[in-house]
């Protein structure tokens, strides 16, 4: 499983006296995006991702695609 494989990199990690930590997977994301868009990425951003609260959006005579109703690509947060 993911879980098991995390976990065995952490000990393999920990075995070459490498300095690592498990991060919750928001911070891995705003981790992630300030390595490629520092300069504009706010200390509070918080990507949006499935599980979390869908944002509300407007659906009278919504005529786009229906995954625009759901939650934003992470491709898009990460590197808009």
């Amino acid at each position: 499983t993911h879980d098991g494989y995390v976990r065995a990199i952490l000990n393999d990690l920990d075995a070459l006296n490498v300095i690592a930590k498990l991060l919750e997977v928001h911070d891995a994301v705003h981790a992630i995006r300030m390595t490629g868009d520092p300069d504009y990425t706010a200390d509070d951003w918080r990507a949006t991702l499935p599980g979390d609260k869908i944002p509300v959006r407007e659906l009278n005579n919504f005529e786009g695609d229906p995954s625009d109703l759901l939650w934003p690509p992470l491709s898009r947060q990460v590197l808009p």
